[in-house]
């Protein structure tokens, strides 16, 4: 009786251990994993509410890529530690003259989605592109957690 107890404990201690390396970011980090996907992390504002700890957006994933000379398109993945009431991303395309790294928003429209209650957001976009030019995307997510807006604003270059 005794030595299936110690066995028992041996295992539940080995499986704990096991599932806090495998699992890092949900069991310890603070800061959010941004993917090498996303070139830049431009700024974080957090409107908070008493009590409530920011910094919820677990990870982050944005692809952009050429499709064809007219046509750039990717897709946007974001998780949350935990459940926000609301999880909004907004998608820009931004273009510079080639040899410039000064950025400015183009006519098209942005691409938006918007969840509720949800820990993940997904959403593809598409954009009409030339060759003559450079293209990013811009992409500013805002979370609503316990009364907290965090809002970060990420940008991609097309690859």
């Amino acid at each position: 009786m005794k030595k299936s107890i110690k066995f028992r404990k041996k295992v539940c201690i080995t499986l704990a251990a096991c599932l806090f390396a495998c699992f890092p970011a949900t069991a310890m980090a603070a800061e959010p994993q941004v993917s090498p996907d996303v070139d830049m992390v431009e700024s974080e504002e957090h409107l908070e509410a008493p009590g409530v700890s920011v910094k919820a957006i677990a990870r982050t994933r944005i692809i952009f890529s050429r499709q064809s000379n007219s046509v750039g398109a990717g897709y946007v993945y974001f998780s949350s530690r935990k459940t926000p009431s609301s999880l909004n991303a907004t998608i820009t395309l931004q273009q510079a003259a080639k040899g410039s790294n000064t950025y400015q928003k183009t006519p098209q429209a942005a691409v938006t989605k918007t969840v509720r209650n949800s820990r993940t957001l997904n959403k593809e976009f598409r954009f009409t592109i030339s060759t003559t030019k450079k293209y990013r995307v811009k992409v500013v997510v805002k979370e609503n957690v316990g009364g907290t807006v965090s809002t970060r604003t990420y940008y991609k270059n097309l690859d």
